[in-house]
């Protein structure tokens, strides 16, 4: 009897080889053509992770293309207000003022000193051409103290300035350049002395005073600055 019995459990037994051939197999048919597709969990993982990469992807990506932005708009901005200094100087010392378009100073554009504003910076070969409807960042002359004539901008009519830019909310000609806040906020000043003034939600700031606080949510400085 004795004998008999462990006869049966060792029948009942199975070899580590065949242990192994059952393990492989089994993987075999997991990947086999008769699964199709991801398990819901795997699906779910993968959304997950995807949500976390854009939710810190796309702000910075929108951050660092509108900085880029406002550089070529502060850089354009810094020609205009040199233009307008330059005008003066030649000028008995008047400056011109008034948003540059594309309508008045290209379409519409009269001989030198025809226009009464600041398209005579182009007529009268001080500024280059260009598109200027369709530059994220709607650009304008300032007559020193006149304050900036760009909408929601006048309120700084006691700066001594020679140009101001400000973002716009949509670009005329279809190029899709339009933003939201904070960017919507951002402008710029070019004040008498050489120095820029950043406009942005949370007030304003002069780089050349406090560099520091025009760093997080702010316009970035003009290159070179």
């Amino acid at each position: 009897m004795l004998l008999g019995h462990r006869r049966l459990h060792l029948s009942n037994r199975k070899c580590p080889g065949l242990q192994f051939q059952e393990s492989a197999q089994a993987i075999l048919n997991d990947m086999s053509p008769e699964r199709q597709g991801f398990t819901l969990t795997e699906q779910v993982v993968v959304c997950l992770l995807i949500g976390i990469l854009a939710a810190f992807a796309i702000p910075r990506y929108s951050k660092t293309m509108e900085s880029n932005k406002a550089q070529a708009a502060a850089s354009i901005m810094n020609m205009v207000g040199t233009a307008n200094r330059m005008y003066s100087l030649t000028h008995s010392g008047n400056y011109l003022t008034g948003q540059l378009t594309t309508t008045a100073c290209k379409t519409n554009l009269r001989a030198c000193g025809s226009n009464g504003n600041a398209c005579d910076l182009i007529a009268c070969k001080y500024l280059a051409q260009n598109d200027w409807d369709n530059i994220p960042y709607s650009i304008a002359a300032v007559a020193n103290n006149g304050g900036c004539p760009l909408t929601g901008m006048q309120a700084s009519t006691n700066l001594p300035m020679f140009a101001c830019a400000q973002r716009r909310n949509s670009v005329t000609g279809g190029t899709g350049l339009t933003t939201t806040r904070p960017y919507l906020a951002w402008g710029y000043f070019m004040m008498s002395d050489g120095t820029f003034i950043c406009i942005w939600d949370q007030g304003t700031c002069r780089y050349s005073d406090s560099p520091n606080f025009c760093t997080d949510r702010s316009p970035p400085p003009p290159t070179p600055y």
